[in-house]
């Protein structure tokens, strides 16, 4: 499996990739979203967004910016499905990985 991913890394080395946890989260509750962000040195920011909920959003330093961002989203509502991580370049091109969640407890 390490060999798969370093693989994957490998190949997509200017790819923004999005991790979540948990990937189920009860509604109210928090949920971590990392986004994982190439250095180049255009990239200028950086969203981490809940759509229909709220978003966060960081300036990037091109090549000297982290490569791992973490954003901790508090009260997950029941509606949301959906993480995404942007990145925003200089020339306004726009780089996105997405990732389902799920909210647990919702039924009436």
């Amino acid at each position: 499996m390490k060999y798969i991913l370093l693989l994957v890394l490998a190949l997509a080395p200017d790819s923004v990739r999005i991790k979540l946890q948990p990937q189920v989260v009860y509604a109210g509750n928090t949920v971590l979203v990392t986004c994982s962000v190439p250095r180049q040195a255009n990239n200028r920011e950086l969203t981490a967004l809940l759509p229909n909920y709220t978003y966060s959003t960081r300036q990037l330093d091109g090549e000297a910016t982290a490569i791992t961002h973490r954003f901790e989203f508090k009260q997950v509502p029941c509606g949301v499905s959906e993480a995404r991580c942007i990145v925003v370049d200089a020339y306004n091109n726009k780089k996105e990985a997405v990732a389902n969640l799920q909210v647990a407890g919702c039924e009436p």
